[in-house]
Formats: structure tokens, C-alpha cells, sequence
């Protein structure tokens, strides 16, 4: 429980952090808060796929099993969560690749130009 609230912490600080950086180019600071949010969403979740990708090329979930559980969440939890928790590379690999979500709305945040910055640079340390 306590780890789920540090991520969502984490995760909603580095969207405040991408809407300072936004509000300093001069942008809509809830509008790339909102794309961090989505592009860490949407990363973590490619990495998910990676991570079942890996786990149905090791043979630790076999067909049989996808059938079994293709109708319920609950089920589809059931199978999850032990492998998850035997071993927590598979829940870092995911943490990363939100990172990298967060990261790249970062990236393309500092490659904008600063608003009213003087074309010569006259006053500027």
C-alpha cells in the first residue's frame, strides 16, 4: 500500500516538474503535465508488454494458461502477480520504461526555445 502511494507520488512530481519546465518556455503547464502523465501511462505499459513478452518466451506462462484466464481480470491477476513478485526485475523493467516516458516529454520540453529570450543574448549570464 505504502509503495503504491510513494509511486503515484513519484509519478505526479515528475508531471509538476515537466509543467515548471513548461511554464518557463512559455507553454501550457497543465497540458504537458497531463502528456507526462499519458506518456508515462503509455510507456509503462509497452514495458509491461515486454516484460509478458519475456515471460511467455521462458515458458513461464504457457498457452493453456492465456486460455485459462482470458475471460476474468481476477484470474489474469492470479497469474500475474506471483511472477511479478518472484522477481521485481520484471516490476523495475516496467518502472523504467515509464521513466523513459517522462524522460522523453522532458527532452522535448528542453529543446524549445525559452519565451522572450533577447535574440542577441544581451543581459543574459
Amino acid at each position: 500500500m505504502l509503495e503504491s502511494l510513494l509511486l503515484i507520488f513519484l509519478i505526479l512530481y515528475m508531471a509538476y516538474r515537466n509543467g515548471l519546465i513548461a511554464k518557463l518556455k512559455g507553454k501550457n503547464q497543465v497540458l504537458w503535465s497531463l502528456l507526462t502523465l499519458v506518456s508515462y501511462w503509455i510507456c509503462s505499459g509497452i514495458g509491461a508488454l515486454v516484460v509478458m513478452i519475456i515471460l511467455i518466451r521462458s515458458h513461464q506462462i504457457t498457452q493453456a494458461d492465456i486460455e485459462r484466464v482470458s475471460g476474468s481480470q481476477k484470474a489474469v491477476n492470479d497469474l500475474i502477480m506471483p511472477l511479478m513478485l518472484d522477481n521485481p526485475i520484471h516490476f523495475i523493467t516496467i518502472m523504467v520504461f515509464g521513466l523513459g516516458g517522462y524522460l522523453l516529454v522532458r527532452f522535448i520540453l528542453e529543446r524549445m526555445p525559452i519565451k522572450n529570450m533577447p535574440k542577441d543574448h544581451e543581459g543574459v549570464v
